[in-house]
């Protein structure tokens, strides 16, 4: 391997997400390379699994973790006094990497489809300068400019008409999850249950559908869920993977009583849920709404089922802003 100066280090997303954010510009590390270091390749760990950002270092300061922290309070270390002194516990000499810039991916970047036998590191690796070139320009890939609002609640719970009307007057494009799959394969999801046969199948043509909207340059509503009934009709969480891959710009979750739900069900279909199995199945798209937003830093607004006002206040704030 050609002699390297780019590292690649492992991140949980949340300290991934202040870097990116500008709050952290000091990565802390028990050890560091033994070579002067340009740049830093950022892989956010599960449930991400992406490379997210390449920033480039300014400078990487050595010492004890009594002149780190006192670096990390004029600089911007974005964690407590308490989790760095225990973070360095034990060692005598620690190391902090500042940060002169920070380019995030436009599109998040899969390396183990673009590095051959891929292993997120433990601290951190070299990267081969080639690696690191393809990379780069992988960052800079385009990122559509039509934008999505992910809309998520269980079945009856108002969706379709929240998103109708916000999308007849604002002229933007609504389509449910279900329908996409649909159009892209004929009885995907079985049409007399909420029961979805092929779960992981039909979510990679919902992406694949979703990419095309977005390439386009279209505005979307994107009315979907969280979670679904299996085919046992058990409550399922959908994978992380989906919602990275999904490339949506903020999410509103819908809720409301499971008796009232029941009975709009029972009104529109003919048949219904039990309350508990509602009330489950509820709890669980609420539960994953927020860890997907927390993960990949995205705007979440809880919303009660068919409060119009709220809900366009919402949508003009994700769809309405210039593109970043």
């Amino acid at each position: 391997m050609q002699e390297s100066n780019i590292a690649l280090i492992s991140l949980h997303p949340e300290h991934a997400n202040k870097i990116l954010s500008g709050e952290k510009k000091l990565e802390f590390r028990r050890v560091w390379a033994s070579k002067p270091v340009s740049a830093v390749v950022i892989y956010a760990t599960v449930p991400v699994q992406r490379i997210v950002a390449i920033a480039y270092v300014k400078k990487v300061h050595k010492g004890s973790a009594n002149s780190l922290w006192k670096l990390a309070k004029e600089v911007g270390g974005g964690l407590s006094r308490r989790k760095l002194y225990n973070y360095f516990k034990g060692r005598k000499i620690g190391y902090a990497i500042e940060f002169a810039s920070v380019k995030r991916c436009n599109t998040s970047i899969d390396p183990f489809k673009r590095i051959d036998n891929f292993q997120p590191p433990q601290s951190f690796t070299y990267l081969d300068p080639k690696i690191f070139s393809l990379l780069e320009e992988l960052s800079m890939n385009t990122k559509p400019t039509g934008k999505i609002l992910f809309i998520a609640g269980v079945h009856a719970v108002g969706k379709s008409t929240l998103c109708s009307t916000y999308a007849r007057t604002h002229g933007v494009l609504h389509k449910s999850a279900s329908q996409l799959i649909r159009e892209a394969k004929e009885n995907a999801i079985a049409k007399n249950t909420k029961a979805v046969r092929d779960i992981p199948g039909n979510q990679q043509l919902l992406i694949q559908a979703v990419s095309e909207i977005r390439a386009a340059g279209k505005t979307l509503l994107l009315d979907g869920h969280f979670a679904l009934l299996n085919s046992e009709n058990k409550p399922q969480p959908l994978p992380m993977d989906v919602y990275i891959d999904l490339t949506i710009d903020g999410i509103v979750v819908l809720h409301d009583k499971p008796a009232a739900i029941a009975a709009r069900m029972l009104e529109r279909d003919g048949n219904s849920l039990q309350i508990d199995e509602i009330t489950a199945l509820q709890h669980m798209e609420l539960k994953r709404a927020k860890q997907v937003a927390g993960v990949l830093n995205l705007p979440l607004e809880r919303i009660r089922s068919f409060d119009q006002e709220k809900f366009d206040g919402m949508a003009n704030s994700i769809l309405k802003e210039p593109p970043s």
